[in-house]
């Protein structure tokens, strides 16, 4: 079967990401991220609007995701290049009243990322993860 990652602190790479737009300048990416020490994937939807810049980039979100990651080409039409960098996220996980339930993440910059155990690889054994997340 299938397991969540426990909420807290991890170190994660990205292995994909796809991007989108609509009509409005909105864009939207879908990165699968490889956590630290789990077998599987998780993957998160990030959505921004061009309008608001923050720092010189489009969405604080998208800032402080670069920061995580150590990603320099900060031009948001690069995505493609985004594969294989390494970086920090923190996974809250929220119950709703219907019972859908999901798995919300941060990037983690700085202390926060750099205070992280190095990459582990998963142990032998353990089960599948697979989690869906999206963020507005």
């Amino acid at each position: 079967g299938f397991i969540d990652i426990p909420e807290g602190d991890h170190r994660a790479k990205i292995c994909r990401v796809k991007s989108g737009k609509w009509e409005s300048e909105c864009r939207w990416y879908e990165l699968t991220f490889q956590v630290s020490g789990y077998h599987g994937r998780f993957w998160h939807r990030m959505y921004y609007d061009p309008k608001h810049k923050y720092r010189g980039v489009d969405d604080k979100k998208l800032f402080l995701f670069f920061l995580s990651f150590g990603i320099e080409d900060r031009d948001p039409t690069h995505y493609k290049n985004w594969v294989g960098a390494s970086g920090a996220i923190r996974i809250k996980h929220k119950s709703f009243e219907d019972g859908f339930e999901a798995q919300y993440v941060q990037f983690l910059c700085g202390a926060q990322r750099d205070k992280l155990p190095s990459w582990e690889d998963a142990p032998d054994g353990l089960p599948l993860c697979f989690s869906h997340n999206d963020i507005f």
